[in-house]
């Protein structure tokens, strides 16, 4: 039994002076091994402890959000990837029904099982009955996400959004890339410049 990391020291007292405990308390538990701890009470009551530190971990992570220069932080790459991803699974689920050997699998099944023991018939009843395979069931689910998301995307105007972005980029680039232009004694006024960085800025748009 290993000692607890955090050093806490063990609750229990002495019955004739009260003078607490100096042990450190084992892991999991408020005392020491010389007062019980790992007695069946006692691991029960660890064990739940432990399920609850478990479950506590799992809750924030849960419930952390990603750090600002994550790159789905930007809302419309993090709806845009989320997009990708759901025709990803769609495609997915595509795979696992054409692995299925047995086409009427997809439309008919087992649905019921239930073991029969207070009748002279004892036995197992398996039901079968025309049913849709889990496969596309799920797959229908993640198409019905896919047009609420296109339904989003159209409704917010989102591809204006991202075309407004793109071009404060652009612009952004065109501006810096014309004051080293300058510092290195290019004549940035002059046509052929101009021409030449409104056309590879242009290709940079469309990439």
């Amino acid at each position: 039994m290993s000692l607890n990391p955090a050093a806490i020291t063990c609750k229990a007292k002495a019955k004739s002076t009260g003078i607490q405990c100096t042990n450190a308390a084992v892991t999991g538990y408020k005392v020491c091994h010389m007062h019980g701890a790992g007695g069946a009470e006692h691991r029960a009551r660890a064990a739940v402890i432990r399920k609850e530190r478990q479950e506590i971990k799992k809750m924030v992570r849960f419930v952390t959000g990603i750090s600002k220069d994550d790159p789905e932080a930007n809302i419309l790459t993090g709806f845009e990837n989320e997009y990708r991803r759901c025709i990803g699974r769609i495609r997915w689920y595509d795979e696992q029904i054409q692995l299925i050997d047995d086409e009427q699998a997809l439309i008919w099944g087992k649905t019921k099982k239930e073991n029969k023991s207070a009748t002279e018939f004892t036995g197992t009843d398996t039901t079968y009955e025309a049913r849709r395979h889990m496969w596309l069931v799920l797959q229908d689910e993640e198409r019905k996400v896919l047009r609420e998301m296109a339904k989003i995307w159209i409704s917010a105007g989102l591809d204006v959004k991202r075309l407004e972005i793109e071009r404060s980029k652009i612009e952004a680039i065109d501006r810096t890339l014309l004051r080293i232009l300058e510092r290195v004694g290019v004549d940035v006024y002059s046509d052929d410049v101009r021409r030449v960085v409104s056309k590879e800025l242009a290709l940079l748009g469309s990439a």
